[in-house]
């Protein structure tokens, strides 16, 4: 009911911890157990997949159908409700994960504790900016899901726990590793700043689909930010 959805969204976050500890918990078992680097990455790329049913990969594949589609607002939104999958979008997601798993496979390579930690933080980071994101920027208007998870929130106390949430994740990877943090940071505040931007402009404001685009975008250029600061520093 939507008197029940007043506190979803300050909640989101939570379900990037038990991504972030189920990733933590498979390159212990994966090390223990003297895994390749490749099978180890393959599985933890899966990882958010499973726990997630697929439900931002999907938003991402029907944003980059729209986006791709070069039509009018109103067309690209149509599109993003369109069950059929275009070949830009295959395209699109097959390179994510590309880039994904080979970010990751340097990460697990390199066995730094320290940045596979902020690796698996990453997934709180980016559902906190998704939450906010829904909160604070305008709506496409498509009384989708998100729409209506944004209209029933009670935004001061949302966007409170929303931000104690990203200091505390901040903090922790400042903590772990401040170099590598702050790049986290960074690219995270880079990716939500274009995310605004193209999603206004395409789209006339967010969806429950752009969401699940920017969490993807987000995830997989801050895991290859780690996976070249893994060789650098």
């Amino acid at each position: 009911k939507e008197e029940d959805m007043k506190d979803v969204l300050a909640l989101f976050p939570f379900v990037g911890l038990v991504i972030a500890g189920a990733e933590y918990i498979w390159s212990g078992l994966g090390y223990a157990a003297g895994l390749s680097a490749v099978f180890m990455s393959a599985v933890s790329v899966a990882i958010p997949v499973f726990i997630s049913g697929g439900i931002h990969l999907d938003g991402f594949i029907d944003t980059s159908d729209a986006l791709a589609s070069c039509r009018t607002k109103e067309e690209r939104l149509r599109i993003l409700k369109d069950p059929h999958v275009g070949a830009f979008a295959v395209i699109r997601v097959i390179t994510l994960l590309i880039i994904t798993f080979g970010a990751v496979h340097e990460l697990f390579y390199i066995r730094d504790t320290a940045l596979y930690c902020i690796y698996c933080l990453v997934f709180v980071l980016s559902r906190v900016m998704s939450a906010v994101s829904a909160v604070l920027f305008r709506s496409a208007g498509n009384k989708g899901t998100l729409e209506a998870f944004g209209r029933a929130a009670e935004k001061k106390p949302v966007v409170i726990m929303l931000a104690a949430e990203y200091i505390v994740t901040a903090v922790v990877m400042l903590y772990v590793m401040p170099t590598a943090g702050i790049l986290v940071i960074v690219t995270s505040a880079a990716v939500m700043t274009a995310y605004r931007f193209i999603s206004e402009r395409a789209f006339g404001g967010v969806t429950g689909d752009t969401s699940g685009w920017f969490l993807c975008v987000n995830e997989c250029a801050s895991t290859l930010c780690l996976a070249m600061a893994a060789r650098l520093l």
